[in-house]
């Protein structure tokens, strides 16, 4: 039996849409295959901090969601992260969406020793870090 890769890293992001705007999660999916031609999600958490996997959407066996320029990566996003007016990038987390979070981070570090979790934004000094820069 061969052994099992395990995740360097963990990303969390936000959806970057309005507080408070309810926007589905198959919706969130559609417009990345729109835009990009690929989901950048693996799991998204709604408002009510219910965590959908986009393995419902997508079929894996032909592609992976991609991986944002960092290699052995899974990325996270709760549903929101633009103020009300929807021009600030701010946190816009509800609690419920907070706890599903710090649950799925902690479920991750205990299944992937080592992971390193970062946000969107730390993106590109993981990469300069990766390549050793």
């Amino acid at each position: 039996m061969g052994t099992k890769k395990t995740l360097e890293w963990l990303v969390i992001h936000s959806t970057e849409t309005q507080f408070g705007l309810n926007v589905s999660i198959a919706e969130i999916n559609k417009e990345h295959i729109e835009k990009f031609g690929i989901i950048g999600f693996s799991d998204i958490i709604d408002f009510e901090g219910n965590i959908e996997s986009t393995y419902d959407f997508y079929d894996y066996k032909k592609q992976k969601p991609y991986n944002w320029g960092i290699e052995n990566s899974r990325h996270v996003a709760y549903i929101g992260g633009l103020s009300d007016c929807g021009f600030y990038k701010e946190n816009t987390m509800s609690p419920e969406q907070q706890e599903t979070l710090d649950v799925y981070v902690l479920y991750m570090k205990r299944r992937h020793p080592g992971l390193k979790v970062i946000e969107f934004n730390e993106l590109k000094k993981a990469k300069q870090w990766k390549k050793g820069l």
